[in-house]
């Protein structure tokens, strides 16, 4: 896990804008967290800049190299509100480690 200060966070901003602001204050460049993600820098920055919703895979991944919940990156994603109920709940524990 991560150690950094958190910035406020404004839950009204956009999930890339967050993404982004959450990975600057952790002091990673897109590079740094895609290698130690293992997610494209280039799925990275389309997430930054709003042309792609994260999924919950992803946003594990991202959330864990900065040691925060995934759940900080997938608000206002509207990732409760799509899909098929039954992929919503494996959604849900894969977040939370439940198999």
């Amino acid at each position: 896990m991560s150690s950094f200060s958190f910035p406020d966070i404004d839950f009204s901003l956009p999930p890339g804008q967050r993404l982004r602001l959450l990975r600057e204050a952790a002091g990673l460049s897109n590079k740094e967290m895609s290698r130690r993600s293992g997610v494209s820098s280039t799925t990275i920055t389309n997430a930054e800049k709003g042309r792609l919703a994260l999924r919950v895979p992803t946003a594990v991944k991202l959330a864990s190299v900065m040691g925060i919940s995934p759940g900080l990156l997938l608000i206002g994603n509207g990732i409760s509100n799509k899909g098929d109920p039954a992929e919503r709940l494996r959604n849900v524990r894969y977040m939370l480690g439940v198999t």
